[in-house]
């Protein structure tokens, strides 16, 4: 199975566990930018994405990767306020995978929130799979092979 790994990481911690992923299963990897960075500060960053979200005006992405050649992508994010990160959603709201399965994971240092029921509502997928959702950037081979399994 052909996998691609796109993920968004703004301090590097799910870039961490992307390139874990990644790693274990021998997938194709792609990190998002935008076009116009976040701040270095996460209070900033934080109103930033509240504000986008109250706008729904999400971040420019610089490139999409293209996903007609894989059967699974999985999609990484850190939680920002209980919800995706927003260039995540930028992702999500302009892509179609139309043969691909697909599958979450997050990293956040509290709570998830509903970061799930979001990537699952905002993903425009038939085969979404269960998510992996941590609440450290932390996470062990174990936990990712039986994610997977899943």
């Amino acid at each position: 199975m052909k996998t691609l790994v796109v993920y968004y990481s703004r301090t590097g911690t799910t870039d961490k566990v992307a390139k874990q992923i990644a790693s274990q299963i021998d997938a194709d990897i792609f990190e998002l930018a935008t076009k116009v960075k976040f701040p270095t500060d996460m209070s900033a960053t934080s109103d930033l994405s509240k504000k986008q979200y109250q706008t729904n005006e999400f971040p420019e992405l610089v490139v999409i990767p293209k996903i007609a050649e894989y059967d699974r992508v999985l999609i990484g994010s850190p939680i920002w306020n209980g919800q995706l990160a927003t260039p995540i959603v930028s992702y999500l709201n302009q892509q179609v995978f139309t043969t691909q399965s697909v599958a979450g994971f997050c990293t956040s240092m509290g709570s998830v929130g509903e970061a799930e029921s979001q990537f699952n509502q905002i993903a425009q997928a038939d085969k979404i799979k269960a998510g992996l959702f941590l609440d450290s950037g932390v996470v062990s081979d174990v936990q990712i092979s039986q994610w997977l399994a899943r």
